[in-house]
């Protein structure tokens, strides 16, 4: 499995680069990789098939595809793109920058939510912004040059969250924003020791229903769908990337019975572990 870092065309000391589609190769088409950065896709005209984390998105006119850092990734199939990419590194933002990013890329991953439908009438605003974002990127650096491209790239996140939360019900994904982003925050540093809903609500000092009503509508899961999910797809990528035993997978992910492991992947899956990772280890 190629792991990708992070790398401008040109010389500029800047850990962002905002690419036109049109003027740029794709180099990992049909190979699976992992990038240390992530990726915001927007495409303006054409399409392209591409595989996130082994769901599968048909990416057409007027949508923008969240490609987080470390997931898996591959470039099945493009025609006639135009539109941008901006990539950038997690180090490129402040810790409190960072903060606000992470919390974005942990909704749109946890709720699925990676491919964002732009509305016809603000699919030229959009590309407005990428040119923006583009032509400050271009400009001699200067002293306010990271500054700017920073907030731009933090108001550019905030519109997509606008579109996102069109899909759910008035004033509910604001509402409940901040209980959800602690959720996923503490289950990304604990979902490997503790699977139980109890620990997270202990520490989020709320009850179980009331976790589980938030989390249901912004993502249509229960806390611990959410926790299980996580757990297989780092399942999934564990037996993607490495040559480890499924023991040894399950131990590190928290099962201490091999079997007991195999039996909830498969019951999310479809698939044993061992057909998974013939299927998609490289």
């Amino acid at each position: 499995m190629k792991l990708i870092d992070f790398q401008r065309s040109d010389d500029k000391q800047l850990l962002i680069d905002i690419r036109r589609l049109e003027d740029q190769p794709f180099p990992h088409v049909n190979e699976r990789h992992r990038n240390h950065f992530h990726t915001l896709l927007f495409i303006e005209k054409g399409y392209s098939k591409q595989e996130v984390d082994f769901e599968q998105f048909e990416l057409q006119s007027g949508q923008i595809l969240i490609i987080p850092a470390g997931v898996t990734h591959i470039i099945q199939k493009h025609m006639k793109l135009e539109g941008y990419s901006i990539t950038f590194k997690d180090a490129f933002f402040s810790p409190p920058q960072k903060r606000l990013l992470m919390g974005f890329v942990q909704y749109a991953v946890s709720s699925r939510k990676m491919l964002i439908h732009i509305p016809e009438e603000k699919v030229l605003f959009m590309k407005s912004y990428c040119e923006l974002l583009f032509e400050e990127q271009e400009v001699k650096i200067h002293q306010n040059q990271i500054f700017i491209l920073q907030n731009l790239i933090l108001a550019f996140l905030n519109k997509l969250e606008s579109f996102i939360q069109q899909d759910h019900p008035s004033h509910s994904f604001i509402q409940f924003r901040d209980l959800f982003q602690k959720f996923i925050t503490l289950m990304e540093e604990n979902y490997l020791r503790e699977k139980g809903v109890n620990f997270y609500t202990d520490i989020l000092g709320v009850s179980s229903r009331n976790l589980n009503d938030v989390l249901k509508q912004l993502t249509g899961q229960t806390a611990l769908d959410l926790i299980i999910e996580r757990t297989m797809l780092e399942a999934k990528r564990e037996l993607t990337f490495t040559s480890k035993s499924i023991k040894e997978i399950a131990i590190g992910l928290g099962y201490e019975n091999q079997y007991y492991f195999s039996r909830i992947f498969k019951k999310r899956t479809n698939q044993s572990p061992e057909s998974f990772r013939q299927e998609f280890a490289a």
